[in-house]
C-alpha cells in the first residue's frame, strides 16, 4: 500500500480508537495517547504485514502465545475497580497497554527486517549456537 493511503488508514483508525477511549474514560489525555498508538501501530502493521509470522508452526505459535499470555497478563489488572479507576476508565487503559505492546512488537520487527536488508550483523552473537 502506498504511503498515502496508509496515513489516511492510520490516521482513521487512530482516530476511531481514541475516540472509543474517550467515550469510555472521558479523559483526553488518554485519548490522545490511544490516537497516536493506534495511528503508529496500524502504520506499521500495514507497510509491513507481510513479516509478521503466521503461525504455522509450533516455532512460530509458542511465541505468539507467549506474547498474548504477557500482553493479557498487563492488562488484566486494570480492568476492575481496585485501582481506584472505574471499570471504563480501566477498559481504556487496558486498550492503550495493548497498542503499546503490539506497536512496540512492529518497531521491533521493522528494526530487524532494516538490519537484514542493510546487511547489518550482531558481533556478538556472530558465534551464537556454535559450541566453543
Amino acid at each position: 500500500m502506498r504511503t498515502g493511503p496508509r496515513a489516511v488508514l492510520a490516521a482513521l483508525v487512530g482516530v476511531l480508537a481514541g475516540g472509543g477511549s474517550y467515550w469510555l474514560a472521558g479523559d483526553a489525555l488518554v485519548a490522545v495517547h490511544v490516537l497516536v498508538v493506534y495511528a503508529i501501530l496500524t502504520w506499521l502493521f500495514v507497510g509491513h504485514r507481510t513479516a509478521i509470522p503466521k503461525g504455522e508452526s509450533w516455532a512460530t505459535n509458542r511465541w505468539n502465545g507467549l506474547f498474548v499470555v504477557v500482553l493479557t497478563l498487563g492488562t488484566m489488572p486494570y480492568i476492575n475497580n481496585r485501582l481506584g479507576v472505574t471499570v471504563r476508565e480501566g477498559a481504556a487503559l487496558a486498550i492503550l497497554a495493548y497498542g503499546i505492546a503490539a506497536a512496540s512488537f512492529l518497531v521491533g520487527v521493522v528494526m530487524v527486517r532494516s538490519a537484514v536488508a542493510e546487511g547489518e550483523s550482531d558481533p556478538q552473537s556472530a558465534g551464537a549456537g556454535e559450541p566453543s
